[in-house]
C-alpha cells in the first residue's frame, strides 16, 4: 500500500537490524527466487547428529514438510503439536 502511495515505510530499528542485509559489492551474484527458498536437507543433517532429541525433532520436522506437500493435513497438525510438545518439553 505504502508503495501504491508512494509514503514511505518505517520499520523498527531492531527489524531491520535483525532481517536487513547488504547485498555484495560486486553485484555479480545474483539469485533466484527459488535459492531464497531453499532449505537444507534435514536427512542430511540428521546423518551428523548424535543428539537423540534433535535427531527427533528434525524427523518430525521432515516427516511434517512431506505431510504438507502431500497435502495431508490432518497429520501434519498431528506432527506439530508432536513437535511443539517435544520443544516444550525441552
Amino acid at each position: 500500500m505504502a508503495l501504491k502511495f508512494a509514503v514511505p515505510i518505517y520499520v523498527n530499528e531492531e527489524v531491520m537490524n535483525e532481517v536487513a542485509f547488504l547485498p555484495d559489492k560486486d553485484g555479480e551474484e545474483e539469485t533466484t527466487e527459488e535459492d531464497l527458498f531453499k532449505q537444507p536437507d534435514l536427512a542430511e543433517q540428521t546423518e551428523k547428529i548424535t543428539d537423540p532429541f534433535t535427531r527427533k525433532l528434525n524427523r518430525l520436522q521432515t516427516d511434517l514438510k512431506s505431510a504438507i506437500d502431500n497435502e495431508d493435513y490432518e497429520k501434519a497438525a498431528s506432527l506439530r503439536d508432536e513437535i511443539k510438545k517435544l520443544e516444550l518439553s525441552r
